[in-house]
């Protein structure tokens, strides 16, 4: 009994929102109108107007503080198996160390178990 008024109050309440597959092909979606601005200003506005280009610009900023840069761009990568190779860098330097010291006392601990 209860499951029959449950089936007919669901099949007399108007649905609300758009029908299913109904699509407003006219209209561009907020997201891409953002892609498209980034885009333009990335092709066309940086290097006409300020004579210099998004990669000079990332090359800049990853020179002078490479760890910022990288945590801020990896918001923004799609590929999330990014590797970068910093050489000469006492970030990198002191995890390459940090790691080595690691590796030393787990083979210490491994052979006195």
């Amino acid at each position: 009994m209860v499951k029959e008024l449950n089936n007919n109050k669901n099949k007399n309440v108007a649905r609300r929102g758009r029908p299913k597959g109904s699509v407003n092909k006219h209209k561009i979606s907020l997201v891409s109108q953002v892609n498209i601005a980034i885009e333009e200003a990335v092709s066309h506005i940086l290097p006409e107007k300020h004579h210099t280009t998004l990669a000079e610009i990332l090359a800049d900023s990853l020179k002078d503080n490479p760890t910022a840069t990288i945590s801020a761009i990896s918001r923004f990568v799609v590929n999330p198996n990014l590797e970068v190779n910093i050489i000469n860098n006492p970030f990198t330097e002191a995890l390459q160390t940090i790691n080595d010291r690691i590796t030393i006392i787990n083979n210490d601990i491994d052979e006195v178990q």
